[in-house]
């Protein structure tokens, strides 16, 4: 499934990762430094999601001088600019337009000529390395789409992400890791219909707090450790007429908290040149928070508000149901020949 799979750009996750139904990703290559893919088994720093992992991560800004790369296509311009703004503080700054609206009124279709498609992200990056055991970096993200059929509904949507990043050398095998992330994904349906004007909306947020520690005892063998915190935020449907003539009824779902804590062990050993081993275990403990309504229905008949025998008030941040459990992993890597291994 889809939503199965984690993609984090600097750390933070990436709720819809592509543009234009699909046809383009939502991330300039020219800023990406590193991706790595993760299919099937992963660290056990990494929960929520059991399909795959996908990493990237945006280079720094360039510390010898400042330097300017783009591009420009019948559909799409992008631009990218970095440099030092002294000599311990760096910038990277990049962002991507599409205009196929242009493209689009030139068909002598007028289906296609009434349609209409955009987008744009950017992404900015500040990093300050004060000394050689400390790096500190502040990444942003924006992007915004929207997409329409002629007379149908227009789909917009749009996400705001935002990284804080500390890497503390505490000693040459031991690293400190603290990090702050927000990420956020709006949407919006526009009914067009004359006399059904609406606009749909919903959004999910995620802010999330992470202490690692990583751990190399030699080359071979390494040792990570952590915990995490997150607190959702998701509203899953306000439906409300627009204009002055529609028919349609307003109706809100009530948004939803949750907070999920975590703490997690994982060891990576490279037992011989070629068997590797891969174990950890990590304890998830997710909190459903109020405020909310819970209501208790009678036995045995169908439930609505006439079957309704009691109910339950729970104030804002207040535990109204708990899960947890423990999540084992292990992989086990056979170098079988050159290009090929068994897992």
């Amino acid at each position: 499934r889809a939503d199965q799979n984690l993609v984090l750009l600097d750390g933070a996750p990436l709720f819809n990762t592509s543009h234009l139904l699909g046809f383009y990703s939502n991330v300039n290559s020219d800023l990406v430094q590193d991706v790595s893919l993760s299919k099937g088994a992963f660290s056990s720093q990494y929960g929520g999601r059991v399909s795959s992992l996908l990493l990237m991560s945006t280079r720094n800004g360039n510390k010898d001088g400042w330097r300017m790369s783009g591009g420009i296509s019948p559909i799409i311009m992008r631009v990218v600019v970095d440099g030092p703004i002294t000599k311990k503080l760096t910038l990277l700054a990049g962002g991507r337009v599409a205009f196929p609206n242009y493209l689009l009124k030139l068909f002598p279709t007028a289906s296609v000529k009434q349609s209409r498609a955009f987008f744009y992200y950017s992404n900015l990056k500040l990093t300050y390395t004060p000394n050689e055991r400390n790096t500190i970096y502040l990444s942003a993200y924006r992007s915004h789409d929207n997409f329409q059929f002629p007379g149908d509904t227009l789909y917009g949507w749009h996400t705001n992400v935002l990284s804080g990043h500390w890497s503390y050398l505490l000693h040459p095998h031991l690293q400190l890791n603290l990090t702050g992330l927000y990420s956020g994904y709006h949407l919006n349906v526009d009914g067009v219909t004359p006399g059904l004007k609406f606009r749909f909306s919903s959004y999910i947020e995620q802010r999330e707090g992470k202490c690692d520690l990583f751990y190399t005892l030699q080359q071979k063998h390494k040792i990570q450790l952590g915990t995490n915190g997150i607190l959702y935020k998701i509203q899953t449907g306000n439906v409300q007429p627009t204009g002055d003539y529609s028919s349609v009824n307003p109706r809100r779902i009530e948004p939803e908290q949750g907070r999920e804590l975590g703490v997690y062990l994982n060891t990576e050993w490279e037992l011989t040149p070629h068997i590797s081993l891969q174990a950890g275990v990590r304890y998830s403990h997710f909190t459903f928070l109020g405020p909310r309504t819970v209501y208790e229905y009678a036995g045995n008949v169908p439930r609505s508000p006439e079957t309704i025998i009691d109910s339950a008030q729970y104030i804002q941040g207040q535990s109204v149901q708990n899960y947890g459990g423990l999540e084992p992993r292990l992989a086990l890597r056979v170098q079988v020949a050159r290009y090929t291994a068994v897992k």
